[in-house]
């Protein structure tokens, strides 16, 4: 297995982008996984882009912590780089073998958000999340009129996005973290259960839920059938 850090440039405005990749070849043609290079490649194609390899490395661990010393908070800031976040956390197999579950949450991670978010409040405003969350969505929800290609990436980004987070939300840590929320706010219990002072009846047929002081109806009992789909 190899093991590499690499540096993809812009011909066109010179913008960069720093990775790592692990791989069994080294001419497999990786070009970053990254939303904005992607989007970017897609949009000037990939011949006006190439790519250098600044270092190897025997195992990941060297790789990765290579990618953090490189790829730091004050790297993202810089407008001529297509890289979104620090470097050194990798993937969530990497993550998950190396117990860095929590990253997000830890003191690294929140002085980067910081740091990021007050660029943008000088920028902007103090309502600069309004700004950018409205003027980012319509310029967004535009090309993806005008560009069918650009959809189609949106879209299949957002599946990854879909299954980055169901990964994330098996891990122990997630599925921790609920208990203790939902403990914490009392979610479901007494009052604030959906369900609270009502019950299920039936007359074998339909099921409905009804205040527990009611009388039951004739022809019904107390619980619950559940009628199975139609398989279309």
């Amino acid at each position: 297995m190899f093991f590499y850090l690499y540096q993809i440039t812009n011909l066109v405005n010179n913008k960069i982008y720093i990775g790592v990749h692990s791989t069994k070849d080294m001419n497999d043609s990786y070009m970053g996984s990254g939303i904005n290079i992607q989007l970017a490649i897609k949009k000037y194609g990939i011949d006006n882009f190439k790519k250098d390899i600044l270092y190897t490395f025997d195992n990941a661990d060297d790789m990765y912590a290579k990618e953090k010393d490189i790829v730091t908070d004050e790297f993202l800031l810089r407008e001529d780089t297509y890289n979104l976040r620090v470097g050194g956390t990798g993937g969530f197999d990497y993550i998950n073998k190396n117990n860095l579950n929590g990253f997000y949450d830890s003191e690294t991670a929140r002085k980067g958000r910081q740091s990021t978010n007050a660029v943008l409040k000088e920028r902007y405003g103090e309502q600069w999340r309004k700004v950018i969350s409205k003027n980012g969505n319509k310029a967004l929800h535009k090309k993806r009129e005008d560009d069918p290609s650009f959809n189609q990436l949106m879209i299949e980004h957002s599946r990854r996005n879909v299954k980055i987070a169901s990964q994330y939300a098996n891990t122990s840590l997630a599925i921790e973290k609920k208990k203790n929320t939902f403990s914490k706010i009392g979610h479901q219990q007494g009052s604030k259960n959906s369900q609270y002072g009502k019950m299920w009846i039936t007359n074998g047929k339909e099921s409905r839920s009804i205040p527990s002081q009611e009388t039951i109806p004739e022809g019904w009992r107390r619980g619950r059938v559940r009628i199975p789909k139609p398989n279309f």
